[in-house]
C-alpha cells in the first residue's frame, strides 16, 4: 500500500494497467547516494530516492528531487522508465504502464522501473 498505492493493477477497456501512486512521507527518501544489494548485484541509488522490490524480481526506484510527500497532489509521476531483463528500455510519460508492458512487468520481465516524480 505504501509503495504503490491502492489497486496498483486495474483493468481498463484495453486490458491490464499498472499504476504507481505511492503514499510515502518525504523523510523516507535518501539524502545521499547509497549502495545496496539487489539480487546478486550491488546498485548505487542516487540521493532523493526510495526503492523497493516488486515481485522479488524488479527493483522499483522513485526519484523525488523536490523531496515532497508523495501523497500530495503536487508529487505526480512525470515519467516512468522500464529496463527489461534483456536490457531494452521503455519510457512512459504517464502515471501508468499499459499493455503489453504492464503484463511484461507482471510476468517478471522488468529488471528495474525508475519513476520520476514531478
Amino acid at each position: 500500500l505504501l509503495c504503490m498505492g491502492r489497486n496498483p493493477f486495474t483493468v481498463d477497456k484495453k486490458g491490464l494497467v499498472l499504476s504507481f501512486r505511492p503514499i510515502l512521507v518525504k523523510e523516507l527518501f535518501t539524502t545521499a547516494p547509497k549502495t545496496v544489494s539487489f539480487g546478486k548485484e550491488k546498485i548505487t541509488l542516487p540521493a532523493n530516492t526510495f526503492s523497493f522490490s516488486l515481485f522479488s524480481k524488479t527493483l522499483v526506484c522513485y526519484h523525488n528531487p523536490a523531496r515532497k510527500d508523495t501523497f500530495a497532489r503536487s508529487s505526480q509521476v512525470g515519467k516512468i522508465m522500464i529496463t527489461f531483463n534483456d536490457g531494452k528500455k521503455l519510457i512512459c510519460h504517464s502515471q501508468s504502464i499499459k499493455l503489453p508492458y504492464s503484463a511484461a512487468v507482471r510476468r517478471g520481465e522488468a529488471a528495474r522501473i525508475d519513476i520520476y516524480l514531478k
